[in-house]
């Protein structure tokens, strides 16, 4: 998961400080969420409301430039991965044994946002309403590798 962004958002390195949501997929119920706050990029996975795993930069993000944000998750087991944060290519946040939901989410409630929350939010422990990001978002892009997903079939589906 990338972004691509001025560094305080707005282009004119005065540092300001932009927040917001970058992307997100879900609501309150389950599901992601990488956005800016406090100066500190953060990614949430929240388990069914019932457990939050996240991630959160070390050091504040840079002002003034265009900066990437990357979170970059590899499946253990199912339900389970290693989760890295980068700010730049270089390595903000670790999580060695992030807990995520076991299976897919549906795009019909919350659904997937770019730049702004909809519906109810993901990280409702951290912020509310649509926490629409205030900087200058340039591009997202989402990566998968169905060779590195874990799954587990149910007994009664056909493998042929």
């Amino acid at each position: 998961m990338l972004m691509y962004g001025d560094g305080d958002g707005d282009g004119d390195g005065d540092g300001d400080g932009d927040a917001g949501v970058l992307v997100c997929q879900g609501g309150e119920l389950a599901g992601w969420s990488l956005f800016v706050q406090n100066g500190r990029a953060h990614y949430v996975h929240n388990v069914l409301k019932i457990e939050m795993s996240e991630l959160v930069s070390a050091d504040p993000l840079p002002t003034g430039q265009p900066i990437e944000v990357r979170v970059d998750y590899q499946p253990i087991e199912q339900g389970w991965g290693r989760a890295v944060m980068s700010v730049n290519g270089a390595i903000v946040a670790t999580n060695e044994r992030m807990r995520i939901t076991p299976m897919g989410y549906s795009m019909v409630q919350e659904g997937f946002a770019i730049g702004k929350s909809w519906g109810t939010p993901v990280a409702y422990e951290h912020y509310q309403g649509t926490f629409e990001f205030t900087g200058d978002l340039r591009v997202v892009e989402l990566r998968t590798d169905p060779a590195g997903q874990v799954w587990t079939p149910r007994p009664d589906w056909k493998t042929e």
